[in-house]
């Protein structure tokens, strides 16, 4: 008996670093009010008033690709925060301004708490300057290749306005059409797997796959390599689906 409960008590013991994964955070600068719906491949959900907190999921569906949709209203061009973790490997992540740039005027960073962590070549920040229409750090096309690949229990804070300043931007890139039925079109969850795995820390190449859709598309990019490129439609870090 005594055995067994030292056992128990080392499995405790080991289950938190066992367990340990990422969380996926978002804070909002911007001094007026944001909208956002956290969806999943083949998922759909409103679009609805962000906490003044902030708000904050952990990696918890290992190989669906998660988008985190972002607007100054519960309508209109969208902002994309886009991830997909690989139990055991590692989380790859992007900024997707697809479906618009709705936060231009303020600006975005993407930044990950284990940045520069060995092995993860593209484990950085994604910073999208404050007055810039089109930031070529983010998905403006499904051909970009953005995607970044970090170590998975690093945890990813999206900041809206990192400066302070007000929410303003431009709308949904005209060659990004949506598909029939919904506002984006995302890569299959099986593409999105695939490349995800082959992103070990020890490649120095990356694929992702894309997202988008101003209403609900689930990330649509399957994680890329150490170095984070990116494929729509093959995947991003977020399948695109219609959702």
């Amino acid at each position: 008996m005594r055995h067994s409960v030292a056992t128990a008590a080392s499995l405790l013991t080991l289950g938190p670093a066992v367990l340990a994964v990422g969380t996926a955070v978002v804070v909002n600068n911007c001094g007026s009010d944001v909208y956002y719906a956290s969806v999943g491949q083949s998922a759909h959900a409103d679009m609805a008033k962000l906490p003044n907190a902030g708000y904050s999921e952990g990696f918890s569906k290992p190989g669906v690709g998660i988008s985190i949709k972002l607007s100054p209203s519960t309508s209109g061009a969208v902002t994309q925060f886009e991830y997909i973790w690989v139990e055991g490997q590692n989380v790859a992540y992007d900024i997707s301004n697809i479906d618009g740039n709705p936060f231009s005027s303020g600006g975005m960073s993407l930044v990950p708490s284990m940045e520069g962590a060995d092995g993860f070549l593209s484990c950085v920040t994604v910073n999208c300057p404050a007055g810039q229409d089109r930031c070529d750090a983010a998905y403006n096309l499904p051909d970009d290749v953005r995607t970044k690949v970090c170590p998975e229990d690093s945890d990813l804070t999206f900041t809206l306005c990192p400066g302070g300043a007000s929410a303003g931007g431009t709308q949904p890139v005209e060659s990004a059409a949506p598909a029939e039925g919904s506002s984006g079109q995302v890569a299959s969850p099986a593409q999105a797997t695939s490349l995800a795995v082959q992103s070990s820390p020890t490649t120095s190449s990356a694929k992702a796959s894309r997202t988008g859709n101003a209403a609900g598309s689930a990330m649509a990019k399957p994680a890329a390599t150490a170095t984070g490129r990116h494929r729509p439609h093959q995947g991003r870090a977020h399948s695109r689906q219609l959702v």
